[in-house]
């Protein structure tokens, strides 16, 4: 019994130690409503593909997207999208978002023109190294750039 009781202090301490953050941001889930949004507020989509079992989407979240930088520059100058791919093989409308942007790995994050729905920017594994790394992405790819 004591050596269960250690077991479950010690995977308790690593997931605390380990699950630094989880952002805040606003996500929406349903894709059809993000385009209508996006263009209501004329500022691209960013799309994170992501999964509930994938280690690095919930490291990348912990640590990257949960930076307070990252949520300010995020939530005001893109709607955010997050496609949930959890499912294997994923099903749904979420299936078929992944399936016209040809997403095979994750984490993916994808900056999208809601006019004409074509893929303005890719983050790439730098980009998604650091939260500075990523404002500097969200910058580039924003209307109004760094303010």
């Amino acid at each position: 019994m004591r050596f269960l009781a250690l077991v479950v202090v010690v995977l308790g301490g690593y997931w605390f130690v380990t699950r630094q953050g989880e952002s805040n941001l606003p996500w929406m889930h349903d894709f059809d409503a993000a385009i209508v949004a996006a263009r209501d507020r004329r500022v691209p989509i960013l799309v994170d593909f992501w999964a509930s079992w994938c280690g690095p989407c919930q490291s990348l979240d912990a640590t990257v997207l949960s930076a307070g930088p990252v949520e300010e520059v995020a939530a005001r100058d893109f709607v955010l999208l997050r496609v949930d791919l959890s499912d294997h093989p994923p099903k749904g409308p979420d299936a078929k978002v992944a399936e016209r942007y040809g997403v095979t790995a994750m984490p993916t994050l994808l900056v999208v023109d809601p006019e004409d729905l074509a893929v303005l920017s890719r983050a790439s594994d730098a980009d998604r190294a650091s939260a500075d790394a990523f404002v500097a992405f969200l910058n580039r790819h924003s209307k109004t750039g760094s303010r």
